[in-house]
């Protein structure tokens, strides 16, 4: 905070404001990667510069997800702006308090000692040379090896790619980018998306280990990502489209978008659920697979699948199940290579 004040406005503080200012209806995601003193700078001008309902709309335009507080900039801010959506597993300023952030979870199983090591080949230096820094051109060559954690930061990224999971809508929801919950913690002003108790996640990975952890709302999907990345470095240096992999379509009740499907029920009865218009671009065959999110779904409200691979399927709410929510989660994967996958979110609400 000591380089936020009056006069010290910086050419990122003031393109930070330019951005929020444009005429766009979408929010304006922030990923903070160190400190957040540039997001400061911006809302202290701001809220000097113009009136109290202006801050208010230019805050609410902004979504902030930040990797943890990495100097004292971020703890002001959600203090003095307590409108303002912030996503962030609280620290002190440092790495001390790292190891039980959600964002560890991307790859940082060795270095903090704080998960299972599920597919860790996949953030390693070798995997990632072969499939990332080696012959995939100019964008490889500079990509560096892992010192600590591999793309500890990209989190903050992640839940934007429009996969179908539809994170962008809700932390709540679960995704590439983590699960977390609207809470105020201890030493919080206020409620802020972060994480407690019903943020983690239980992953049963080799069919009998099950760990539950903040940092599993991430790794769970490791495979997922990295060969989304692998595949997108692909496309860097293919000649044609018909010489790389691209993702499955994953179409969801006739539904071609990526949108997340709403679908209301009461308790006793039966929702159909149809993946059989799913396809591959590449021509590959997939493979389609189906899960209840239960941590994402409202506790209590319960139903049971009758399969989790055909293609068409129904979802059986109990008869005394308490009104909520139900997330269905339809996952598409391709056989191709590296194999790549889809997804589409159905939110089941039901009543009584």
């Amino acid at each position: 905070l000591e380089a936020v004040g009056d006069g010290m406005s910086t050419a990122g503080s003031r393109k930070l404001e330019y951005a929020v200012d444009q005429p766009d209806d979408r929010p304006l995601w922030v990923s903070v990667w160190g400190g957040a003193n540039t997001l400061a700078q911006t809302l202290y001008d701001v809220r000097k510069e113009r009136s109290a309902q202006a801050l208010k709309d230019f805050i609410s335009k902004i979504r902030v997800y930040s990797i943890s507080d990495q100097d004292d900039a971020g703890p002001w801010i959600r203090s003095e702006f307590p409108e303002l959506f912030y996503i962030v597993s609280p620290s002190n300023p440092g790495a001390q308090e790292y190891h039980w952030a959600t964002w560890t979870g991307i790859s940082g199983d060795h270095h903090y000692h704080n998960g299972p090591g599920y597919e860790f080949h996949l953030v390693d230096n070798p995997w990632l040379e072969e499939n990332i820094i080696k012959n995939h051109g100019p964008l490889g060559n500079l990509y560096p090896p892992l010192t600590y954690i591999m793309e500890g930061d990209t989190p903050s990224f992640l839940g934007l790619i429009r996969n179908g999971l539809g994170w962008h809508e809700s932390p709540a929801y679960g995704g590439w980018a983590g699960r977390y919950m609207l809470y105020q913690g201890y030493g919080e002003s206020r409620a802020i998306w972060t994480n407690n108790r019903q943020t983690r996640d239980c992953v049963t990975f080799q069919n009998e280990y099950t760990q539950c952890s903040d940092q599993a709302t991430i790794w769970r999907w490791r495979k997922h990502f990295q060969h989304d990345f692998a595949a997108r470095m692909d496309w860097c240096i293919s000649p044609s489209f018909d010489q790389a992999n691209h993702n499955p379509i994953a179409i969801l009740n006739n539904d071609t978008s990526k949108q997340i499907i709403e679908i209301n029920a009461v308790n006793g009865s039966e929702v159909d659920l149809d993946a059989q218009k799913s396809f591959d671009p590449d021509g590959d065959v997939i493979d389609i697979n189906w899960l209840i999110y239960q941590e994402a779904s409202t506790p209590g409200t319960i139903g049971k699948l009758s399969s989790d691979k055909d293609q068409v399927i129904s979802l059986s709410i109990d008869s005394d199940s308490k009104p909520g929510d139900i997330h269905i989660i339809l996952q598409v994967e391709d056989q191709g290579s590296p194999s790549l996958f889809s997804y589409r979110r159905a939110i089941i609400h039901v009543s009584d």
